[in-house]
């Protein structure tokens, strides 16, 4: 198999970049830095498609800072959703038969309730997940067998910041456990869309359990949040589950 890593040089590419280490031997991959591929610039991508065999596209890469989003969308607006559809647009132009796999985010989901599937509604109330939902559109118009959209979320410990949310649920995982998971989705060759994550908790639970030691302040997010956030995006995890169970039941 060989991979495309679009992003390689971010948090969760270099941690995928190190989960597929060593598979080496099996596994190829090329995770090209933002000089030598820029998904804003058309003819970079085509550098990096004319002519070249990729099993697989992991698109990893994006603008992130949510409260720089809502003051000034610009910068998502470029990245977010004409980048990834100037990636599905190369991959047309240039006959590429990859698989794109986007990482998206559970935040597309209205967040009006626990336990969010994949077939659920979707409605984001801000524009950094308005932004990622306009990039899951723009994959979708890639055959149903050539995209994966994983929605997950994640962190790197400890917790970034002195406060968290009481009320407000994730199925938020550590950054190693994610990558863990987005790896076997690729390797399996899923296609579809699935969200990936672990059982419901406030982000007060979850930022403890990253931060032990450190003191982390409880409040609400009508006190905090600086941007309009969902108060549940906990997922559903029911069919990667399911994809996982090998035919003995046992999990592959």
């Amino acid at each position: 198999m060989r991979i495309l890593i679009i992003g390689g040089s971010g948090v969760l590419g270099t941690e995928l970049i190190q989960q597929l280490t060593p598979l080496k031997d099996e596994i190829r991959w090329d995770a090209p830095s933002h000089d030598e591929l820029d998904i804003c610039d058309p003819d970079s991508l085509d550098t990096w498609l004319q002519d070249k065999w990729y099993d697989t596209i992991v698109l990893s890469v994006g603008e992130k800072d949510q409260q720089a989003i809502e003051s000034d969308s610009h910068a998502a607006l470029q990245s977010n959703i004409i980048g990834v559809a100037n990636v599905v647009s190369a991959m047309q132009r240039n006959k590429c038969q990859a698989r794109l796999a986007y990482i998206s985010t559970g935040y597309v989901y209205k967040g009006d309730k626990s336990y969010h599937k994949e077939n659920d509604g979707v409605f984001p109330c801000n524009k950094y997940a308005w932004s990622k939902l306009s990039g899951e559109c723009a994959v979708r118009m890639l055959d149903e067998n050539r995209h994966l959209i994983i929605r997950c979320e994640f962190s790197k410990a400890p917790w970034h910041k002195n406060y968290a949310f009481i009320d407000q649920y994730t199925s938020r995982e550590e950054l190693e456990i994610t990558a863990h998971k987005i790896c076997r989705l690729v390797l399996k060759r899923a296609t579809g869309t699935y969200n990936i994550g672990g059982r419901k908790k406030s982000v007060y639970q979850y930022a403890k359990s990253l931060s032990e030691g450190k003191e982390v302040l409880k409040c609400k997010i009508e006190d905090f949040a600086t941007v309009p956030l969902p108060h549940d995006s906990s997922l559903n995890t029911g069919k990667y589950n399911r994809f996982m169970e090998g035919k003995d039941g046992k999990t592959t």
